[in-house]
């Protein structure tokens, strides 16, 4: 599990599978339901409040483990964006709840901090995440194996299958339109 922490927060999270008794509240969250695909794994990450308190949230792992896995601060303090296993939730941590990101499975996810964003990638789709509803989608931009290259300025650079060939794409990362 990758942790990203780039904006500010008013947590700490800790993914140390190793604790003793946890002693906290332990709630776990599935994303796995709609494809029938329950694994009964999970992820275990601590969060700590700032201003007091900590509980664990468990998060569904799939069936397949290739896809990604990180924590990421989010332009709310108080919340946090989790990938487990590909299954995405937006986290409120102070209220022990979260949303789930409806797109699946998230294959790459880059934070761009002048953007307030969280850039998410999955095989064929690409989404710019600042709260749990995404900002801006481009669906089907890819055929297969949609990859994000790199974020410059305000253009963002992909790469993906289109048609047989590898091509790269230039997107404005403010708007989510292709340049």
């Amino acid at each position: 599990m990758n942790l990203f922490e780039k904006f500010p927060s008013s947590y700490i999270v800790d993914v140390d599978p190793d604790w003793p008794d946890r002693g906290e509240e332990v709630v776990p969250f599935l994303a796995y339901d709609k494809l029938n695909m329950h694994t009964g794994k999970f992820y275990d990450i601590r969060f700590y409040l700032k201003a007091g308190g900590s509980w664990v949230g468990q998060f569904e792992l799939g069936k397949i483990e290739g896809y990604e896995n990180s924590v990421f601060t989010t332009p709310n303090p108080l919340q946090a964006c989790v990938i487990s296993c590909g299954a995405g939730y937006w986290v409120d941590v102070e209220q022990r709840c979260a949303t789930r990101i409806e797109c699946l499975p998230i294959t790459q996810a880059i934070v761009t901090v002048k953007h307030s964003s969280i850039i998410i990638a999955t095989w064929r789709d690409l989404y710019a995440y600042s709260s749990p509803t995404a900002s801006w989608s481009l669906l089907d931009l890819a055929n297969d194996r949609l990859r994000i290259n790199q974020i410059d300025q305000d253009i963002l650079t992909v790469v993906g299958f289109i048609g047989g060939d590898m091509v790269e794409m230039h997107i404005n990362v403010l708007t989510g339109q292709l340049i």
